[in-house]
């Protein structure tokens, strides 16, 4: 190495540790996804010898950016420049000088001349994973070297990059810049990456989760992204483990005075749950309790962010939060409704929710808020669907209605003040096949008429009283005396007779 590239690399305290996180480097104004910047000497020592000397396929990795008011060379990785084998990914290392792989076996070339600095020919693998979510750093090298993310070493596995990192490749000290969008570009992004995963793995739904964000969290395996919804008492997160790359949604719930009975009840429901594993149901993967033993101020900041304005509790107000965390699939049943499934498949869509209601009313478990959204799709092709969100859930053989459950599928018997026992289950599902026989959401609760008859649309009525079998089972389900209800269990029986 000549005196004129070591001069022109910016000073580092340690050429063997790395340095104080760096600045953000200057936005992309290229179509990369990620730059992978080197931070110490040694890494940058490597990358700039690629720029210099190294082949033109390997070249074609290099650019370069503003860090810590230095240009610098970098790695840039880019949907429009994908790698050799595409389906696994960026290989980075120092590549093999022998044998007859093609450009020595590595995309990403680390071309140094120093022994000692622990870095294999093939070393690690960047990379999405099928079946999984987010960009990994993936090692599997046969030479059996270990990589350091954010100070874990690992070997012969693979670890999330989240949006702050520090990645050791032998001595070699690296951190990887995802590229800010807007949310345009962003959604341009998420498009592109569906069609890769498409072409590379084959995944006709695959689940693409967004960039990594500033407001990114972690806590244990999970790392915490964009919230999905939002309620009285908490809201739904869209996480991701760290380790296996699996989606899940995350609902963080704050306990105080007003709220520690509802709070109880559900996470000693989410807990029974968590115990089943019936395929029609989602049952929570972990149950996070967190003391809230942190300054006031940051508590504020909490509230703030995750409860409605309705109720405004102090700091002192609040004992802890739980993190229920459960399995994140693609579509629920509202995506089902405008979809082109046939009548015949959604009739089985439609059996597998009573299986599910079947089974929890076999446990003696109540669902109270049976709803599309609450009916995950994991394929269309064949059909199957589980049933999800149990924070309405009761055990109690009657309950006094209290607001609980979502308007447009409340039972007439659901009302303030009244009491209502498991049937509440029937009616909704009852809604939930018609609509699906008539391809959208009800618009309003039905309600019964002055002459006891349910305020039903003559379509809605021809619907109902059409011979095929989903029709039966709706319109049995939807009678307004609970004891004249069909059961999930008769309607699942009759819809798979002959």
């Amino acid at each position: 190495m000549d005196m004129a590239t070591v001069a022109s690399t910016p000073p580092l305290p340690d050429s063997r540790g790395a340095s104080t996180e760096p600045n953000t480097p200057e936005p992309f104004d290229d179509n990369s996804f990620a730059k992978l910047l080197p931070l110490n000497q040694l890494a940058r020592l490597a990358v700039d010898k690629t720029a210099q000397t190294g082949s033109d396929y390997h070249q074609t990795f290099i650019g370069e950016t503003m860090l810590n008011d230095y240009l610098i060379k970098c790695f840039v990785l880019s949907l429009d420049n994908l790698p050799l084998f595409s389906h696994i990914g960026w290989r980075i290392g120092k590549g093999r000088r022998s044998g007859s792989l093609q450009h020595r076996g590595v995309d990403l070339l680390l071309d140094s001349d120093q022994q000692d600095d622990g870095v294999a020919g093939i070393h690690a693998r960047f990379n999405w994973v099928k079946g999984a979510s987010g960009f990994f750093l993936i090692a599997d090298n046969k030479s059996g070297k270990t990589v350091t993310m954010d100070g874990e070493e690992f070997g012969g596995d693979q670890r999330l990059v989240q949006r702050k990192n520090m990645i050791m490749i032998g001595e070699c000290v690296f951190t990887l810049h995802y590229t800010v969008r807007d949310s345009v570009k962003e959604a341009q992004f998420q498009l592109d990456l569906r069609h890769f995963f498409r072409r590379c793995y084959g995944e006709r739904h695959p689940l693409i989760l967004p960039t990594p964000g500033e407001n990114d969290s972690r806590i244990g395996d999970w790392i915490f992204q964009q919230p999905l919804s939002s309620g009285g008492f908490g809201i739904v997160h869209m996480v991701i483990n760290s380790r296996t790359g699996l989606p899940a949604a995350a609902k963080r719930i704050l306990k105080c005075e007003r709220n520690e009975q509802s709070v109880d009840r559900e996470i000693i429901m989410a807990r029974r749950i968590s115990q089943f594993t019936h395929e029609r149901i989602c049952s929570p993967q972990e149950i996070i309790h967190l003391d809230l033993r942190r300054s006031k101020s940051e508590i504020k900041d909490r509230i703030k962010m995750y409860l409605d304005d309705k109720w405004t509790p102090t700091a002192e107000n609040l004992t802890d939060e739980y993190i229920i965390i459960s399995p994140l699939l693609n579509a629920t049943f509202c995506s089902l409704y405008g979809s082109d499934v046939s009548l015949s498949g959604r009739k089985i869509f439609f059996s597998q929710l009573l299986e599910a209601i079947a089974f929890l009313h076999d446990q003696g478990i109540w669902h109270r808020d049976i709803k599309p959204a609450n009916i995950l799709v994991r394929s269309y092709d064949p059909p199957d669907a589980m049933l999800t969100d149990f924070g309405c859930a009761s055990d109690k053989q009657v309950i006094r209605f209290d607001g609980t459950g979502t308007p447009r599928y409340l039972a007439p018997e659901q009302q303030y003040g009244e009491l209502h026992g498991k049937e509440v289950d029937y009616w909704s599902c009852g809604i939930i096949g018609l609509e699906l026989i008539r391809g959208r959401i009800i618009e309003s609760r039905i309600k019964l008429r002055d002459d006891g008859n349910l305020d039903l649309d003559h379509k809605d009525m021809a619907n109902l009283t059409s011979p095929d079998l989903l029709s039966k089972c709706s319109r049995a389900m939807l009678q307004v005396e609970t004891g004249m209800r069909m059961t999930a269990a008769q309607g699942l029986k009759l819809l798979q007779s002959p």
